[in-house]
């Protein structure tokens, strides 16, 4: 079959098929057989350039900044018979006996130009649809490739709703595509996931490593439920008591955000690591299996009482082993975040059950006498002091290979897990002292590095200094 570009017209020369010969190419592949010869000839060269040649695609990519037209050869398809393309021949032969079924019998109709070649407009597009089966059904390739394509369009200029912008697009997924079906160079799809496994350590990097400050009116909110939500109505005069309910075992609040920090702090650890391997397969950075035993831990600790967890530990303690141990290093974190886990649900307050009392039935209230003082006096409101926000000197810009950049990221692996402030302050300290004494033997400043560090510094002494 020929692909011809918009400004190459090239003669090839070739025997031509009888219909009876496009008629058991069909029915080899148990199609249906149109009624018209048109119609059967233009079916059948659609399988001839799809299944005959097994390296019409490599071919087809290897020429394709060429402009050379490309063809079958003689003899992958059909002995005797087939389209030429000078000395090309395929090193995977297929073939499919044909019978000649009697005579050939030689149409009149058909026109000739020049010394009997033909010209063959007839263009197969490959198939660059963007799904999960341009990558043999694996979503964590896809997922892979999906991170890459958006951090190559991050640096395009134009604006996402121009023509240049969608063509650019359209490229470059070509080229991920064509770099995943490429078995003799993979140089150029690991280029890709590399890309794909530093777009998404940036942006766990740049989130926020600890809470993100709320408003004055979301902290009062929460502390006076805390505070005032043990007073009954019923304690100052007047008004209905509440109905005492049976407080469930676990489920608590406090140690279910632990849990999502936890989990936050395996998955920065578990990424960074593998960005600095840069040895490993897609589906090692996107695999979701290593959370099971994270998400059977959480169910375990919803019904399981504060008294009972050496028993957790126990049971947990020889699957976390084996799974570090099939896994390797990329599991080797999940012992460490569920052993930090476990001793934090050791420390949870056991709290005894109150003891329920039984309203008397009968008889008639006795009136109060005197004056009415409520059991419980009011509990001032602590002082509210809001969380730092996210480390801005870990987002400034630097240019490559200057000390601020090594700085920056030296200092994103050290704080990678840590929530305490005075731990961030002193690291914060360190690294402004260096940073400083560097500029005074004459170091110039590259970027911003130095002002954002600043600031970190003082917002976390003051915001020490209010706890």
């Amino acid at each position: 079959m020929v692909i011809i570009k918009n400004i190459y017209i090239i003669y090839i020369y070739f025997m031509k098929l009888s219909t009876s010969d496009y008629k058991k190419i069909l029915k080899f592949y148990k199609l249906s057989v149109p009624k018209k010869s048109k119609n059967i000839k233009k079916k059948a060269d659609k399988i001839i350039a799809k299944k005959f040649c097994s390296c019409i695609k490599k071919v087809q990519q290897k020429f394709k900044k060429e402009g050379i037209a490309i063809g079958i050869c003689t003899k992958s398809v059909i002995t005797r018979k087939g389209y030429k393309r000078g000395k090309f021949r395929c090193k995977k032969q297929r073939t499919v006996k044909l019978q000649k079924g009697g005579k050939r019998r030689k149409k009149k109709t058909r026109k000739k130009r020049g010394k009997g070649a033909t010209i063959s407009r007839f263009f197969i597009e490959p198939d660059y649809t963007w799904n999960v089966e341009q990558f043999d059904g694996d979503y964590y390739d896809f997922g892979a490739a999906e991170e890459a394509l958006e951090s190559y369009m991050n640096e395009y200029g134009s604006p996402p709703h121009t023509r240049e912008y969608q063509l650019y697009r359209l490229q470059e997924q070509r080229r991920i595509i064509d770099d995943f079906h490429d078995s003799i160079d993979r140089s150029g799809w690991q280029g890709h996931l590399d890309r794909a496994r530093q777009a998404m350590f940036q942006q766990m990097g740049n989130e926020p490593q600890l809470p993100q400050a709320r408003t004055e009116a979301d902290f009062r909110h929460l502390i006076q439920n805390s505070y005032s939500g043990n007073q009954s109505p019923g304690a100052a005069g007047g008004g209905k008591r509440k109905k005492k309910t049976r407080r469930k075992k676990g489920g608590d609040e406090k140690f279910k955000e632990l849990w999502q920090k936890c989990m936050n702090n395996f998955k920065l650890k578990k990424l960074e690591e593998q960005y600095i391997t840069r040895n490993i397969k897609a589906q090692d950075f996107i695999d979701s299996r290593l959370m099971l035993t994270f998400s059977e831990i959480l169910r375990e600790m919803e019904i399981v009482p504060p008294e009972n967890i050496k028993e957790l530990e126990e049971k947990y303690k020889n699957v976390v082993t084996k799974q570090a141990t099939e896994r390797g290093s990329a599991a080797s974190a999940i012992s460490l975040v569920i052993a930090r886990f476990i001793e934090e649900m050791k420390k949870k307050p056991h709290g005894g059950r109150r003891k329920k009392t039984r309203k008397k039935r009968g008889g008639v209230k006795t009136p109060r006498t005197g004056e009415i003082h409520p059991k419980n006096d009011h509990q001032p409101m602590p002082v509210l002091t809001l969380p730092p926000s996210a480390i801005s000197s870990l987002n400034a810009e630097a240019g490559p290979e200057t000390i601020e950049e090594i700085f920056r990221d030296n200092m994103r692996q050290q704080l990678v897990g840590i929530d305490d402030p005075s731990a961030i302050l002193q690291i914060l300290s360190t690294y402004q002292i260096d940073y400083i004494s560097r500029i005074g033997d004459g170091l110039v400043q590259n970027g911003d590095f130095g002002e954002r560090l600043n600031q970190d510094v003082t917002y976390f002494q003051n915001y020490i200094g209010s706890l």
